[in-house]
This record gives structure tokens, C-alpha cells and sequence, in this order.
């Protein structure tokens, strides 16, 4: 690939890259099935079913929770978010 993806792509595209990477790693944790995703610009949708008594919040977390997570090491955020 080279280089860093700040340096050849746009960080939207890191973005995108970054939570489809926790997607797949949330997938693997907590078994829920995905039947459809759309990643835009600055948003997201998605049609999944967890398995009970796993909640889509709950899965929704994960998923956001570790995407964030990602993204701020990559940008070297430090410190509280909220």
C-alpha cells in the first residue's frame, strides 16, 4: 500500500476502512448477522440482527465504540472524548 493512509488517501476513505475493519471484528465477537451497509461521507446505515439477548444498541456500541477508538489513535487523540 505505502505510506501512512493520511499521506495517500483521504481520511474519509481511512474512516470508511476503520469501521469496516471493527464491523468485521464486532461480527466475529458477537455473531450478529448484516444483510446490508452503506458507507457515506459522513454517515453510515446498516440492517443487522443480533442474536438475544444481544441488542442492536448494544452491538451499535461495539461497533462505534471501537471505531472511534481506532480513529483516534491513527489521528493521536489523546484524552477524554465526552
Amino acid at each position: 500500500m505505502g505510506g501512512r493512509w493520511g499521506q495517500t488517501r483521504s481520511y474519509t476513505s481511512y474512516f470508511a476502512y476503520c469501521l469496516w475493519q471493527v464491523v468485521g471484528e464486532r461480527r466475529a465477537e458477537h455473531k450478529f448477522l448484516l444483510t446490508a451497509w452503506a458507507f457515506l461521507p459522513d454517515h453510515w446505515h446498516a440492517i443487522l440482527y443480533p442474536p438475544y439477548p444481544l441488542t442492536i444498541s448494544r452491538v451499535m456500541e461495539a461497533i462505534k465504540d471501537g471505531a472511534t477508538k481506532r480513529m483516534r489513535r491513527q489521528r493521536r487523540e489523546f484524552g477524554t472524548l465526552f
